[in-house]
């Protein structure tokens, strides 16, 4: 015993230094080397999941690992995952890779796509360094059914692939149908010229494409063909349409070519050839009663440049516009019988970012028109047809209708005080203005609508409503939960409530996250931490999530019958760091408590008052609990692990906003924000900073007017000037910037010339003779969303006054900083601003120290 008992006193004396790992502090020899992990798609038994790991230097890598944490494979720069069956596939290094999982071995084929036919075969696009290409058949065991060079597209419906194939001047379209051994090759169709865009209907029983003659520049034919019936249509639509001006077929803008799902209509948009704006030197008339200002009224040239949604009706042999001059604007729904028609201007001039509409409904095949909604407010996208297209829901004075297509009535879904279903205009968020439509019932006999906190289900044939989940009381936001393994899918599945489904949920107050499930009217906790949890994907009896916190790189987690295990974990190397760490705060400002994101240095000393850098734009505390991997790379210049890890204390706050007042209640909520952070201790009073851009960059230049607490600031591609900015033209979106404060985020309720005091009041550049705040700002010189000239306006107003100020512009820069080299050197300058004012370290060359 004694032996053993020396042995096991050494053992624990020795520990400290031969066992216990000692870490390091980061440096700047360890930025950019991190990477973050996405959550991509599972076999369908639940036995294997891909996960992709990706890298500032693009050495980004695919992982396939087995549920059970006994295998993994490795594919560099990885991207498409795919399962079917037993096999796995994915694009590797310009190569397909197709793995049998039961026995682990792999074949490789050069090819750029791929796509697996349901049963045992695959379909591999590959492309020579001279651009040839050719399509290759094979079934998964490595058996070649099928090579067709000069293959340029394909597309692929259960066993039936749609190809084309370009030789010389002349295009084929072919049909390869795989039956294993019975593999058949038909060419429906050759032409001299261009084929391209092929597509197939639902069913699988009709295919559609476009084309083009010899040596045209545009496209000019649509083709359909019917599987069935083997039997090939065409039409050219610019004499089907009996158009006067030249037009060609477009794939472009918002409008698809599609087929119905029963094969008899083939949607298609037409635009004028000639549709580009071209500089007029002649003199240019800005009319007061234009419906939009000159510019865009040009480029439009009354709604003749914009395409239009048009249909090819087989049967009845003939082709029609859907949308006209009138009525630009289409809406297809209920699989072509409809479309909701609409004219954005019809109600202009206005000054918020939508305006209301006229909707008239189309009957396509017997074209008539009625009109539906008249003077609807909010965006077109509020209205949604049911998947059988038999009503359409809209939102109208805060409450949800449902209109009856048959019998041309609407009626009231959800009753007064029933709930609230669209924001506080103060309180803009991530969230949209009417919190939105979530799905339809399998039967569209009910839709599940959105409020706040809650999932409703609410019904359209029968009147009920039944709020599904609890956050409300919870203080939780719930979400129906969409796949991390879908990235691409934009059409929300039919809701089975008898089924059960997944919920994101979040909660405000302290940035918990997580997944619940609803089945059978029960809601129950599936996954819910003090961390962020935001990817999902599922299988038979088991549930992935990625998670992490600050100081938790992203890791895959699976849960099997309740019980957790770690799959993956990314970036293990930062156990040997000592790393910074976050915690939520709250502080009281004008009577209502915030919350903050407080993220403190490594071995953070609660006896030490530290340098502070408040990072600002609206909500920023849900940024809590994401690992941010330390890099230069930054679109705004800053990172919050770096500037933790270097010993400053970083906080994102949430502010809190009044009517007719963003700057002052912006800059009330920071003077108050800082007092609790020096009244707590942790804030250095002489040593704090204050760095936003864009809305934040307009919140900094605001607060530096109002108060001296700030030792530095860093300002953004900011507003200076409000009365400036409201009766100036966008760049970007070609219109007046009024909406953004009479609709958005400077939530003024009048115009300026009836509230000129309430603009004047939270300008910046009529308040900057207050400034003592060294300030350093930055912009691009090409950002066409705030111009640089706002930048530029307070810098000369700091300069004529002598004050301390610096501004970057960089030439070739948007409204964020896109260049490597420029993030870097943003990134370095932001750190040495904030160093040399809140360390006291010394100044960079760069900056201007002559007052």
């Amino acid at each position: 015993m004694k032996f053993i008992w020396i042995n096991l006193f050494c053992l624990l004396v020795a520990y400290p230094v031969f066992g216990q790992l000692v870490k390091t502090d980061l440096t700047e020899s360890d930025y950019g080397q991190w990477g973050t992990l996405r959550l991509g798609k599972i076999s369908k038994d639940g036995k294997w999941v891909a996960l992709s790991m990706i890298y500032e230097s693009g050495q980004d890598t695919l992982y396939l690992r087995s549920t059970n944490n006994t295998k993994q494979f490795a594919f560099p720069k990885g991207i498409e995952p795919a399962f079917e069956g037993e096999y796995f596939a994915c694009i590797t290094e310009g190569k397909v890779a197709v793995m049998n999982l039961a026995n682990n071995s792999t074949s490789y084929d050069a090819g750029v796509r791929f796509n697996f036919f349901s049963n045992k075969a695959i379909a591999i696009l590959s492309r020579s360094e001279n651009k040839a290409s050719s399509l290759k058949v094979r079934t998964l065991s490595g058996q070649i059914a099928l090579e067709i060079p000069d293959v340029v597209e394909y597309t692929l419906t259960k066993n039936t692939l749609l190809y084309n194939r370009k030789l010389q001047d002349s295009s084929f379209v072919g049909i390869v149908d795989y039956r294993g051994k019975k593999t058949k090759n038909t060419v429906i169709f050759r032409k001299r010229g261009e084929l391209q865009n092929l597509v197939w209907n639902k069913e699988g029983t009709a295919v559609s494409f476009l084309g083009s003659d010899l040596n045209e520049d545009r496209l000019t034919s649509i083709f359909h063909y019917d599987l069935v019936k083997n039997k090939l249509s065409s039409i050219i639509p610019q004499q089907s349409l009996n158009v006067t001006d030249t037009i060609s077929i477009t794939t472009a803008g918002i409008y698809r070519h599609w087929i119905s799902n029963d094969g008899k209509k083939v949607f298609f948009a037409i635009q004028r050839k000639n549709n580009s704006y071209t500089k007029n030197h002649a003199v240019e008339i800005w009319n007061s009663s234009d419906k939009w200002t000159h510019n865009l009224e040009v480029q439009l040239d009354g709604w003749k440049n914009v395409p239009k949604a048009s249909v090819w009706m087989l049967e009845e042999k003939k082709a029609s516009v859907i949308g006209d001059n009138i009525l630009p604007y289409a809406r297809v729904f209920g699989d072509g019988k409809y479309a909701l028609l609409s004219n954005p201007q019809s109600y202009e001039p206005q000054f918020k970012e939508e305006a209301p509409r006229d909707y008239y409904l189309l009957d396509i095949e017997a074209q008539k028109r009625t009109l539906l909604f008249h003077q609807l407010p909010g965006a077109a996208n509020d209205i949604q047809a049911t998947p059988d297209g038999k009503y359409l829901i809209y939102y109208d004075n805060n409450s949800w209708y449902a209109y009856n297509v048959l019998k041309d009535s609407s009626s009231a879904l959800t009753t007064t005080g029933l709930s609230i279903w669209e924001s506080d205009p103060n309180d803009y968020n991530s969230e949209p203005r009417v919190y939105g439509i979530a799905g339809f019932s399998t039967d569209n006999s009910s839709v599940f609508l959105y409020d706040r906190f809650d999932l409703w289900e609410v019904g359209i044939t029968k009147s009920f409503a039944i709020r599904l989940t609890d956050g409300k009381e919870k203080g939780i936001r719930f979400r129906l939960a969409i796949s991390a393994g879908n990235p691409g899918k934009t059409d929300p599945d039919p809701i089975d409530i008898n089924k059960q489904l997944y919920l994101k949920a979040y909660r405000e107050k302290d940035g918990v996250s997580g997944y619940y499930t609803l089945k059978d009217n029960k809601l129950q906790k599936l996954i819910f931490d003090n961390n962020c949890i935001d990817e999902l994907v599922y299988a038979s009896g088991i549930d992935i999530f990625r998670e992490q916190s600050f100081d938790m790189p992203t890791r895959a987690i699976a849960l099997v019958k309740g019980k957790r295990t770690v799959l993956f974990e990314s970036n293990p190397k930062i156990k040997k760091y000592n790393w910074p760490f976050s915690k939520m705060i709250t502080y009281r400002t004008m009577g209502v408590e915030k919350p903050a994101a407080l993220f403190l240095p490594p071995n953070y000393d609660a006896n030490k008052k530290y340098p502070v850098i408040v990072h600002i734009y609206e909500d920023m505390s849900p940024e809590l609990h994401h690992f941010v991997n330390p890099t230069w790379r930054n679109p705004e210049g800053y990172n919050i692990t770096t500037q933790a890890a270097d010993g400053y204390c970083v906080v994102l706050p949430d502010l809190n906003y009044e009517s007719n007042n963003a700057g002052v209640s912006a800059a009330r909520s920071l003077i108050d924000l800082t007092k609790m952070l020096v009244d707590e201790g942790i804030a250095n009073p002489k040593a704090i900073g204050l760095m936003g851009h864009s809305f934040g960059g307009y919140e900094t230049f605001f607060t530096i007017t109002h108060t001296n607490v700030f030792a530095a600031a860093i300002a953004g591609s900011g507003i200076s000037d409000t009365v400036n900015w409201y009766y100036s033209m966008s760049q970007d979106l070609e219109k007046p910037e009024m909406w953004r404060f009479e609709d958005q985020q400077f939530r003024m309720t009048k115009p300026y010339h009836l509230d000129p005091k309430s603009y004047l009041l939270n300008s910046p550049i009529l308040n900057v003779n207050n400034v003592s705040t060294p300030l350093l700002s930055y912009s691009g010189k090409n950002d066409r969303v705030v111009p640089w000239q706002q930048s530029m306006t307070f810098y000369l107003a700091l300069r004529r006054m002598k004050k301390q100020t610096t501004l970057l512009l960089y030439p070739d820069e948007g409204h964020v900083l896109s260049s490597p080299d420029n993030q870097k050197d943003l990134s370095l300058k932001v750190k040495a601003w904030f160093d040399h004012y809140l360390k006291n370290l010394p100044s960079s060359g760069w900056m201007d120290q002559q007052y």
